[in-house]
């Protein structure tokens, strides 16, 4: 026997490291075609294996929120070769589901990933026609989260068999769209070799018309997947097919198409086609043209505009098409537009849409320069789209020079979302104390639709100091949309508060709580107030709280001392969400039927009719049975007849 040397040992740990080495990158490679990826596990929800369409939702969004975004995703998935079919694994279709299904009840994505590798595995195409069978019925009936995976492997291994199973399950309208998106997605997993015995599947999918979205998401896939030729097979399918919906199409055009294509589009602007088909033409030559780099085209289409095109159209589309474009473009699309205010607006708003100090410079400069000439007004406009505390000084200089009250709301605006406490702070000062009735609405009107919230006592303040009915108004939606406010804290500031504009505020606001004021006040400031808004308001409070709301209602309804006022009780019950009840239309009908003015009872039934509820006829019919006025008659005639079933 030879004597066991150094170099022996060495060369035979050699030889177990490569092995070793060897038999973990088969493994690699088995899980890898599979679908794992280290960030997959992160989506799953371990605690909650049932059915989530949000999760889905999240998952869908990952592969569908940009169409052009996820390309290198979805050519990885064609390209992917995966491990050569294994011949040892003996396991039937049934089990490997059966297998799935349990790991997806228990939310392990990571074992579902591993079990899908038996499809990964298989030859491309070799499935039988009873195991498509088995796995269309996982794919349709199984959890949403994990289509992207299932589908996926699902394709690769029954090509166009499974592709006729998996548009069956697209054309479900019983399944959420995003789902079905996910199942188009899973086209993108076939090898080139599979893709000619499934392009007509695509092709009638596409001609049969189903919807804009699906089209949308088709037509993408359908040129992708025919690799390079993409382009023209795209275009050539558009011309000989002409019931594919061609907005989709161009769309999909314009993420395909590279060098010199965008002339080839803007070929067909003066065919015959649809003033919508032909902006999102040119919208899809834009993008064409910018990602290649033809920035001249674009400056040319926008100097130039189609027939049928005004330079405002042309900027738009090419400007919001051309993001990646060197901001040079944008200086010289600005000058070219000058004079066409619309034009430069929309201009602006694609190059705030860029943000950056650049762009910044770029439109402060465009606006000072006579050469130019960018409206304040688009400047303003502009800067309100801007994302970020940069554009603030710019904003504040501006608001403080401008006397242009259409400026106010959009500098405000973007003061109030990028600003910091203290310049909010300077905003609200002017809104209490300033003398520019105007700004003080614009600013209102802003806060009124603004995520700020000031706070109850703030809001209240600023009410109680203004004597403007237009800034109350607002500031009383900005207190109803404010952050879940203490009801009981509501409750009490409207007991001592005497201003009637701070108490209808203070009563929308109660109205969004899940806790309103309790019956005897809201009785009480019903019987106590004069304010048709306020009584309203307090009607509607009322109405939400069940039968004894509506007693309240229906004692202040027949209580003829009220006289006129009664008229704004009537309408807060009449646009109450209560006046579907029966409790609320009974009230409502009695006031119909027996109220001493015939001015409220006709508003009762007009008020009714609106609602368009037919079963209301038999009782109209039987109120105008002892009607007795001539007026209120008419109005129950013309009330049956809107709500009876035509003939």
């Amino acid at each position: 026997m030879r004597p066991i040397t150094i170099a022996m040992i060495m060369s035979l740990f050699g030889a177990l490291l490569f092995g070793a080495g060897f038999f973990l990158g088969r493994q690699t490679t088995d899980l890898n075609s599979a679908g794992i990826n280290a960030g997959s596990s992160s989506e799953s929800n371990e605690n909650d294996p049932g059915l989530n369409l949000s999760s889905a939702r999240r998952l869908g969004s990952t592969a569908r929120n940009s169409e052009r975004g996820d390309r290198s995703n979805r050519q990885e998935d064609r390209d992917h070769d995966g491990p050569k079919p294994d011949d040892e694994d003996k396991r039937s279709s049934k089990e490997v589901i059966d297998e799935i299904k349990e790991k997806i009840a228990a939310g392990d994505r990571h074992g579902i990933q591993e079990s899908l590798g038996y499809l990964w595995r298989k030859s491309p195409g070799s499935m039988s026609e009873e195991e498509i069978a088995d796995w269309a019925k996982l794919l349709r009936e199984g959890d949403p989260r994990y289509t992207h995976e299932v589908a996926h492997a699902f394709m690769r291994a029954a090509g166009a068999k499974g592709a006729k199973e998996v548009l069956k399950i697209v054309l479900d309208e019983d399944m959420p769209l995003e789902i079905r998106r996910e199942f188009l997605h899973s086209f993108n997993a076939l090898k080139p070799d599979q893709v000619p015995q499934v392009t007509p599947l695509l092709e009638d999918f596409l001609v049969s018309s189903p919807g804009r979205e699906l089209s949308r998401t088709a037509a993408h896939i359908y040129g992708r997947i025919q690799g390079k030729d993409g382009f023209s097979k795209l275009l050539n399918l558009m011309n000989q097919k002409p019931e594919v919906r061609t907005e989709s199409v161009y769309d999909a055009l314009g993420e395909l198409g590279g060098t010199g294509d965008a002339s080839k589009l803007l070929d067909l602007i003066d065919t015959n086609i649809s003033q919508r088909e032909k902006r999102s033409l040119l919208h899809a030559a834009g993008r064409m043209a910018a990602r290649s780099g033809d920035h001249q085209m674009l400056l040319d289409l926008i100097q130039s505009p189609p027939q049928g095109f005004s330079k405002r159209e042309l900027a738009r589309a090419l400007g919001d098409a051309a993001q990646s474009a060197p901001l040079s473009f944008f200086e010289k699309a600005l000058l070219e537009t000058k004079g066409d205010r619309q034009a430069q607006a929309a201009l602006a708003e694609a190059i705030a849409h860029r943000g950056g100090r650049e762009a910044l410079d770029l439109l402060m400069e465009s606006a000072s320069n006579p050469d130019v000439g960018l409206d304040q007004r688009a400047l303003a406009h502009a800067l309100s789209e801007f994302q970020g505390s940069e554009v603030i000084p710019e904003v504040m200089e501006l608001l403080k020079n401008t006397t242009d009250p259409e400026q106010y709301e959009p500098l405000t605006r973007s003061l109030l979302q990028h600003g910091t406490s203290d310049q909010i702070d300077t905003l609200i000062k002017e809104l209490n104390e300033g003398s520019n009735r105007t700004l003080q609405r614009a600013i209102a009107e802003t806060l009124s639709h603004s995520e700020i919230d000031l706070g109850v006592d703030r809001y209240i303040e600023l009410i109680n100091n203004s004597n403007d009915h237009q800034v109350q108004e607002q500031l009383s939606e900005a207190l109803r949309r404010g952050s879940d406010h203490d009801p009981d804290y509501l409750n009490n500031l409207l007991q001592n508060t005497e201003n009637q504009q701070a108490r209808i505020a203070l009563l929308k606001a109660l109205e969004e709580t899940s806790q309103p004021a309790p019956i005897n006040q809201l009785a009480q400031g019903l019987t106590q107030t004069q304010e048709d808004r306020e009584l309203w308001q307090y009607s509607r409070l009322l109405s939400g709280r069940g039968d004894q709301g509506m007693q309240q209602i229906n004692q202040y309804l027949n209580n003829e001392s009220y006289g006129g006022h009664r008229h704004a009780v009537l309408e807060g019950l009449l646009e109450s969400r209560s006046i579907h009840t029966e409790a609320g239309k009974k009230v409502a009908l009695d006031v119909a039927q027996y109220s001493n003015s015939h001015h409220l009872r006709n508003h009762a039934i007009r008020g009714l009719a609106e609602r368009g509820d037919s079963s209301l006829v038999p009782e109209f019919a039987a109120i105008l049975a002892q009607e007795k006025n001539e007026d209120v008659r008419t109005t129950i005639q013309e009330a049956i007849q809107e709500l009876s079933p035509s003939k």
